[in-house]
């Protein structure tokens, strides 16, 4: 009678240390007793791990054994079962209940052993799996009980069966019943690589790897593929062009194989040679970084002298104070306070004590740490902050800990063992499950959500990412998991759920432009007045970029000249116009999706933060007129007679059209703009606190949206309506001069009665207006046929004032 197992090889920290023999072997790069290293990434849809109270019950008594790997049920009637089987009888005869474990009639009938390890040629049935669900009947004790009590009976959600037990464990969380229970079926079935991977078709060399789904409810795969381990342990036929070329799984212990992480390195230095990997010789001015062996802080020019150039960089998240690595760390505490010589402080916190052993481990001396590295005087702080983005693309290799709180643990598989992996031991060998796709797991992580960190992972050259279940390693040319291991000559060309864009992460598009920041506004601050600063570095990769470069003004784009299509000449202030008409709505309904800040003037999207709750996913964020690809604006100029001035807090006026050098120079801060432009009056009243529009010729959806903008305005005035005024303020359009598909973008602008912002003009939000002709006049013109509703046009009429947009 078999036995269920769950193997487990976690060891404690001070276990994990490896014999001065295996590190000198692993240093050398010699093969190791480990399974080869995981490769790329899979398919899977959105993670749901299992935590149903079956399930645990299930993990509780599988049996700890160290021979195989994490969380593996054995069913293969090997030594392995037989000796938890003695387990089992020794526990029971010292007060401990075992559980009977046989395979299940369905599970037999199934011969899973023989359908796990399919071959071509074989057919591919879809095997029902609901038999899992359904929970065996209560068992008299054993050995008889000589009481009444109810404790000695096997509890009637025990499962019994192995297989039952492994696949429910797959499957995850069990629906209660009455809850669509009645169509709730999952089912195995076989799966062959060019059916599930971008970029492996029908004859590319791993085509006919097989990968076994086990779909769950809604069709997710809560714990990846199942996959079959790879039986030879040798890394040649991973790193080098050796056998036949197939995925197969690797067992991920719970402590980091430093092995691994090196040989993904290794074949990207050496492969990749004239590539984006690889960075200049020269290093940031300035820069300090920690020595690993003599632990203190040393200025990169001395090691540079000694012509050693290499170095880590660590990207992380200081959860428990809600900050991000990098600039907002506060730069005196304890932790961080250095002593005399640079020499770090006794005490270092496990997340930067595992970032220097673990730089150690892969045979390197030096490591940027903000937390160390970053010059306490303000003014070398702040050049430094702003060359983070050099810092991390010429690093070497970037470490990304991608876990919960790390501000009270260690780096997950270094000093803190990783979680458990799901496997299954079959009498046709082992078999693991892929885990939950990194893409996925890393964007559900704290590291994924702060502001910081989204410079730092798009710029790195090489990461190394550190998630609580897997290690994954991206370059710019490949991506390789830990669960999962195929060729690493074969990785370049598969598209495997990667975690970071592939290339360079250098845009190619001005009209990425829009993409990059509905991204980075999702991104949390503790600070919004570094809101800037944590994203100038990838502000520059535009202003740098090949053709049509864009440069910003206070984070507004200034697209290329040569990115209009018009038979004119291209202003400065037609560049800033078209900036200026950045658009955020939710998609779902007519809502405000952003509210202000005091950080930023309001015309500017760096003063707006999407509203609490809300993902990219859920918004919307576009430049009106704006396309995607170049040339990118057609037909489109600043509106007619339009005149930008920039007003700083030192209480100078400098134009914009005429005066960009002085502006680009100047080192006070920007108060406003001040706009001569044409205007609209937005007539309200207030109907149980909500406002609503008085005849003015708008669409039914750009009403919706405006009130709703009012209404949020005034819940932050004391004085409510009395002397609110509405404004839309005219500032890019299309075809101004006549012609078809006429259209202009309008600012919701509104004069504040209360607050900070009291007597001045402060943007609410833009709506997009699409009219027949704009009928040019002295001081006033006409936006002919505006489209109100089905059918119904109007005129808006529109008057030349100034107004200062703060």
């Amino acid at each position: 009678m078999k036995k269920i197992s769950r193997i487990l090889s976690r060891r404690r920290p001070d276990d994990a240390a490896d014999s001065d023999s295996e590190r000198s072997r692993r240093r050398a790069g010699s093969p190791t007793a480990t399974p080869p290293p995981a490769a790329t990434g899979f398919h899977q849809l959105p993670f749901r791990r299992a935590t149903g109270s079956e399930v645990a019950l299930a993990r509780t008594h599988r049996k700890l054994s160290a021979g195989v790997g994490g969380g593996c049920v054995v069913a293969d009637g090997s030594r392995d079962a037989a000796a938890c089987a003695r387990d089992d009888d020794a526990g029971q005869q010292s007060g401990r209940r075992g559980f009977l474990t046989k395979t299940c009639p369905r599970c037999a009938a199934a011969d899973f052993p023989r359908l796990l390890d399919w071959k071509h040629g074989q057919p591919r049935p879809w095997v029902p799996l609901s038999h899992v669900l359904l929970p065996p009947p209560g068992l008299p004790p054993s050995p008889p009980s000589d009481g009444d009590s109810q404790r000695g009976l096997t509890p009637p959600g025990a499962p019994q069966c192995p297989f039952c037990v492994f696949f429910r464990a797959m499957i995850g969380p069990v629906p209660a019943v009455g809850d669509g229970t009645a169509k709730f079926h999952p089912y195995l079935r076989i799966r062959r690589a060019f059916e599930r991977l971008d970029g492996v078709g029908e004859r590319h060399e791993l085509a006919g790897s097989v990968m076994i789904e086990v779909m769950a409810r809604k069709k997710s795969l809560p714990w990846g593929y199942l996959v079959k381990a790879d039986e030879d342990e040798g890394w040649s036929r991973y790193v080098e062009a050796k056998g036949e070329a197939s995925i197969r799984a690797r067992v991920v212990p719970a402590m980091v194989d430093p092995a691994l992480p090196r040989c993904w390195l290794d074949f990207c230095r050496e492969k990749h040679g004239g590539t984006a990997c690889m960075a200049p010789a020269e290093m940031v001015r300035g820069l300090r970084l920690v020595d690993c062996t003599e632990m203190r802080v040393v200025a990169a020019e001395e090691i540079q002298a000694r012509g050693e150039t290499d170095y880590l960089a660590l990207s992380y998240v200081w959860a428990q104070t809600e900050l991000d690595s990098s600039p907002d760390a506060p730069s005196d505490t304890s932790a961080s306070t250095l002593g005399p010589d640079g020499r770090l402080p006794e005490s270092v916190p496990p997340l930067f004590a595992d970032a220097i052993a673990f730089t150690r481990s892969l045979g390197f001396r030096y490591i940027w740490i903000d937390r160390f590295c970053l010059p306490l005087p303000a003014g070398e702080r702040q050049k430094q902050v702003d060359a983070v983005g050099e810092i991390f693309s010429q690093s070497l290799l970037t470490l990304i800990v991608a876990a919960e709180d790390t501000s009270l643990g260690g780096i997950p598989g270094l000093s803190t063992p990783r979680e458990e992996q799901l496997c299954l031991k079959t009498k046709t060998g082992l078999y693991a499950t892929s885990l939950v796709r990194p893409d996925l797991e890393v964007a559900s992580s704290k590291w994924a959500s702060r502001a910081w960190t989204f410079q730092e992972g798009l710029l790195a050259r090489r990461r190394l990412i550190f998630a609580p279940s897997q290690m994954y390693f991206q370059c710019r040319t490949l991506h390789c998991h830990e669960s999962l291991s195929l060729p690493l000559r074969l990785a370049p060309s598969i598209s495997l759920g990667r975690v970071f864009p592939a290339g360079d992460g250098c845009p190619r598009q001005p009209g990425q432009f829009k993409d990059l920041i509905k991204t980075y506004m999702c991104r949390d601050l503790a600070d919004n007045q570094g809101r800037l600063d944590a994203l100038r570095a990838l502000l520059r990769e535009y202003a740098r970029m090949g053709g049509l470069a864009v440069k910003h003004f206070l984070g507004l784009p200034l697209f290329h000249p040569d990115d209009f299509v018009t038979s004119r000449v291209v202003s400065e202030t037609d560049r800033l116009a078209a900036g200026l008409g950045w658009i955020c709505d939710w998609t779902r309904s007519v809502e405000l999706s952003c509210r202000r800040t005091a950080s930023f003037p309001s015309w500017t999207w760096l003063a707006w933060n999407l509203r609490e709750g809300l993902t990219a996913a859920d918004s919307k964020f576009a430049f009106n007129l704006v396309g995607d690809m170049s040339p990118i604006l057609h037909g489109v100029s600043a509106a007619p007679r339009m005149e930008i001035s920039v007003g700083f807090k030192d209480a100078a006026v400098l134009s914009w059209e005429i005066d960009g050098d002085a502006i680009s120079k100047k080192s006070e801060a920007i108060a406003f703009l001040r706009l001569e432009t044409f205007s609209f009056d937005l007539d309200f009243t207030v109907e149980g606190a909500q406002a609503k529009l008085g005849d003015v010729a708008l669409a039914s959806e750009n009403r919706a949206l405006v009130e709703a903008m009012i209404t949020a305005s005034l819940s932050g005035q004391e004085d409510g309506a009395s002397g609110f005024a509405c404004l839309g303020v005219l500032v890019s359009g299309r075809n101004w001069k006549g012609g078809a598909d006429c259209a202009a973008t309008a600012l919701i602008c509104s004069r504040q009665t209360s607050g900070e912002d009291a007597g001045a003009w402060v943007r609410l939000g833009a709506v997009a207006i699409e009219c027949e002709a704009f009928v040019d006049g002295p001081e006033e013109a006409v936006l002919k046929g505006v489209e109100v509703d089905e059918g119904q046009k109007k005129d808006l009429s529109v008057r030349l004032r100034e107004l200062d947009l703060y």
